[in-house]
């Protein structure tokens, strides 16, 4: 335990994770979907999925950075996985634009009846130059990868987790350092993955009649353009990968306890469920990187308190823009945009600081989450002392 009286990692053994693990948990899931089973075996599987979740928290691999995201997806399948077996009837419910039951239903739901109501641009090209572009956006992030890894580990006076001063206390630049390159880290890393299984899909589409189109793959994130308001990061900048599943759980609940959907307390409320779950998911992570045993400050840690902040400044700056109009301020969208995109900046800037703080405690920051790396040999080769 540290002087601020955080509970630190403690080391104890853990064994590698191995990727098959994930497909074991999506095949299971599928095939109890497909054989349509009734409530009873459903929550025997459901049981038995837990404790095999349970077992995954116990590895590792062998980086805290990869450790946190396992646990965020394995927290993230768990809430997506209980929702489909008992809250919805996949088979009967979901259509495809195209109607012929033929297309593969991915966690974005494009061209399906539950998809977002909000999707980024749909790519319009040919498959042969879909996977040319996905290629070299690979490389790009991959480039951008390694750039931000080279920067952080050759300023541990910033990111390392033997800094005593919390990142909160530190000065505002730095903070913003910190949580940009974090997020930037989070994003590229995502849009890698994404883009990696679009190519490969879609490569496996061109050399066989699997009825996927470049259209099902739009950018994983959408344009930090739109990031003027709170509400606009989360629903069309950051990634949208669990929302349904949050959103359905959600909807089930007030279902359940009869409480209506309507009204500014209503609205209030159901983003706090949403952004729990959320902060329940990312607490996995949490969990993971401890590397102890289940702490109760660990289950309602930094990540959890972080996404629990957003609803109250969502309805924060939707309050102020109701009374902006109300007040009938002029309609200068480029001052207000210019305002907008400092109010989110210093809200992440300040919100985000405690979130990133225990990941950095942790040693997210500490390690090589891409052991190759391309643009180091080269800037020694180049005579670049910092590399």
């Amino acid at each position: 335990m540290d002087a601020r009286g955080i509970q630190l990692p403690v080391d104890r053994p853990l064994k590698a994770f191995n990727p098959i693990h994930a497909l074991i948990m999506v095949l299971s899931s599928g095939i109890v979907l497909a054989l349509n089973l009734s409530k009873p075996y459903k929550w025997t599987y459901f049981a038995a999925y837990l404790v095999y979740v349970l077992y995954l928290f116990g590895t590792t691999t062998s980086d805290k950075l990869w450790d946190y995201t396992l646990g965020s997806l394995l927290t993230a399948n768990t809430l997506m996985t209980f929702p489909v077996l008992f809250l919805a009837d996949p088979i009967r419910d979901w259509r495809h634009k195209s109607d012929e039951g033929k297309n593969p239903a991915f966690v974005r739901g494009i061209g399906w009846n539950y998809s977002f109501s909000y999707i980024p641009r749909l790519p319009r090209v040919s498959n042969t130059r879909f996977i040319i572009k996905g290629l070299l956006k690979c490389l790009v992030y991959f480039l951008a990868m390694d750039a931000a890894q080279i920067y952080i580990t050759t300023h541990p006076e910033i990111f390392s987790s033997s800094v005593e001063v919390p990142l909160p206390d530190r000065p505002l630049h730095i903070r913003t350092i910190v949580v940009g390159m974090s997020a930037l880290i989070m994003s590229v890393g995502l849009s890698m993955d994404y883009v990696l299984l679009a190519v490969v899909v879609q490569s496996m589409a061109w050399l066989s009649e699997w009825p996927t189109t470049p259209a099902d793959w739009p950018d994983n994130f959408g344009s930090i353009l739109d990031a003027y308001t709170i509400r606009n990061f989360w629903s069309k900048t950051w990634h949208q990968m669990f929302t349904r599943s949050f959103v359905l759980v959600t909807k089930s609940l007030f279902h359940f306890l009869h409480i209506p959907r309507e009204g500014t307390i209503a609205r209030f409320a159901f983003l706090c469920v949403v952004f729990c779950l959320s902060g329940i998911t990312h607490s996995g992570g949490d969990v993971m990187v401890s590397n102890s045993a289940f702490h109760p400050s660990l289950l309602f840690g930094p990540s959890f308190v972080f996404f629990l902040l957003q609803p109250a400044g969502i309805t924060f700056e939707s309050t102020a823009i109701a009374l902006a109009r109300r007040a009938g301020m002029p309609n200068n969208w480029k001052l207000w945009r210019f305002v907008g995109y400092t109010w989110t900046l210093g809200w992440f800037s300040y919100t985000a600081t405690g979130f990133y703080d225990g990941m950095m405690k942790a040693g997210t920051l500490d390690g090589q989450p891409m052991p190759l790396s391309v643009l180091r040999p080269l800037g020694r080769a180049l005579g670049i002392s910092t590399f």
